[in-house]
């Protein structure tokens, strides 16, 4: 259980520190993303496709921003957020990773 809390846990920071001005975006994508590659830093290794579904998203939501900025992504992020990962737990349930959230 601790596990899935461990996994989940830069989504929610993302959540809970995401806001309408660039630096309160900003601050959360690089929250998320610091959170993501410490909390888990073992689960890369076993291979744990949250955890590389999480860096991938904020490592490319943080490059994007950068060098595309979009007022209409920093205003639609929840929904992109939530696309995210509706789209890699169907995939994980399809391709048979389910294992990764016992």
């Amino acid at each position: 259980m601790i596990n899935i809390l461990k996994g989940f846990l830069p989504w929610i920071l993302f959540s809970a520190f995401y806001g309408n001005s660039p630096g309160q975006f900003e601050t959360a994508m690089w929250i998320a993303l610091v959170s993501t590659v410490i909390l888990d830093r073992s689960s890369f290794k076993e291979g744990n496709i949250l955890s590389w579904v999480s860096l991938g998203y904020f490592l490319l939501l943080l490059v994007s921003c950068y060098y595309f900025p979009s007022p209409w992504l920093q205003a639609n992020m929840w929904v992109v957020s939530n696309l995210v990962l509706a789209a890699m737990a169907l995939c994980a349930y399809e391709y048979g990773f389910v294992c990764d959230f016992k």
